[in-house]
């Protein structure tokens, strides 16, 4: 069993975070053409099909039952040079506004560091980016929570999303110098917050395992680094499986429309069974801070999908935060992908899937 009071600011953020929302492929969009001349920070937020994000589009997700947005941010193309590696002002101001925007509505917020890992990315699980890349990842972060540090606890801070190794494997390698590189850069990360001083002495920060995984290997080698705050970290893993009925419909692998199939209960028994036995059970609360299935005209089974996996993670201690990508081109005739909300038109295209993350019944706009 889960244990039932988690303390400290993680207990506290966690308690009150309910069900997530992620405002993906918004503020985390890069795109190479965008580097070629100066460009406003709507370029960036706009580049993946979304619109630019308003207080309307926050109060919609709020209505819809959710308590937390996660703010994905790739910072890569707004980062100046060594040594200071100073963010772009506009780009900090943004972010700011749009974080402001969650607050300002009540709900809890996680923001952190995303495309800036991964494939493409240049922060990587290896001895060699440890040397290369740890005065960049420590200048930004620093400039983060300096900018933030006064804010409320209903804010907190996610070190990186999906690191992996300099050969882009999804799957952890699990050697010496991934490891190590983890732990690393985790340490790194709340020996930077910490030092920023005020609220972020004690704010809840995020921890993450090799690519958000939740394999039991890779939830193994994670050490929950040291902390002069008491019980003020929570750890992150992601969850899309089975993998061939969560991803979009791209390709003959991923077809699969019923979600008990391919071993779609036992996943996420499995994976969770590491991550009660490593964290939820030593009192460290845990976070699915990514997760979803992309539409396949199987909405009813989406939802039933949904409502399964967002009751056995409460069972185990875990709180889910669903994986939106948006995606609709404006006036688009058909539609996807893992989002839920048509942000231009401010509607729910999937309420059973909405109900069977929020309980709340929401309005219906066909999806096609």
């Amino acid at each position: 069993m889960a244990n039932d009071e988690y303390q400290g600011a993680a207990g506290k953020f966690y308690e009150r975070m309910g069900t997530g929302w992620n405002l993906g492929n918004t503020l985390d969009a890069t795109n190479k053409k965008l580097l070629e001349v100066p460009t406003a920070p709507s370029d960036y937020e706009t580049a993946w099909h979304n619109p630019v994000t308003t207080l309307a589009l926050i109060e919609t997700v709020k209505t819809a039952g959710f308590g937390t947005i996660r703010v994905p941010v790739t910072w890569a193309n707004h980062i100046g040079p060594a040594p200071d590696y100073r963010v772009d002002e506009a780009w900090m101001n943004r972010v700011r506004e749009v974080v402001d925007m969650v607050l300002d509505a009540g709900l809890c917020c996680i923001l952190n560091v995303h495309h800036d890992t991964g494939v493409g990315g240049w922060l990587h699980a290896s001895e060699q980016h440890v040397k290369e890349a740890s005065g960049r990842f420590a200048a930004l972060w620093r400039q983060i929570a300096e900018r933030f540090r006064d804010d409320c606890d209903r804010l907190i801070f996610e070190g990186f999303n999906e690191v992996l190794d300099e050969h882009n494997n999804w799957v952890y390698p699990r050697t010496q110098s991934a490891k190590d590189a983890i732990n690393h850069f985790n340490q790194l990360f709340v020996d930077t917050v910490r030092a920023t001083g005020g609220p972020n002495a004690n704010r809840c920060l995020v921890i993450t395992p090799y690519g958000a995984a939740n394999m039991r290997s890779a939830l193994e080698d994670l050490v929950m680094p040291r902390d002069t705050a008491d019980h003020a970290m929570l750890v992150q893993f992601h969850y899309y499986s089975p993998i061939s009925y969560c991803f979009d419909r791209d390709g003959d692998e991923n077809t699969q429309t019923v979600w008990t199939e391919n071993g779609g209960r036992e996943a996420l028994e499995e994976a969770l069974e590491g991550v009660r036995t490593l964290f939820t059970e030593k009192g460290i609360p845990a976070i699915m801070g990514e997760f979803a299935a992309g539409h396949k005209q199987n909405e009813a089974d989406r939802a039933e999908w949904t409502k399964f996996v967002v009751d056995t993670c409460a069972a185990s201690g875990v709180k889910c935060v669903w994986w939106d990508n948006g995606g609709r081109v404006k006036n688009a005739a058909s539609y996807s992908t893992m989002g839920l909300l048509d942000r231009y038109r401010l509607e729910w295209m999937f309420p059973r899937v909405v109900e069977a993350l929020t309980g709340v019944k929401v309005t219906n706009v066909s999806a096609e």
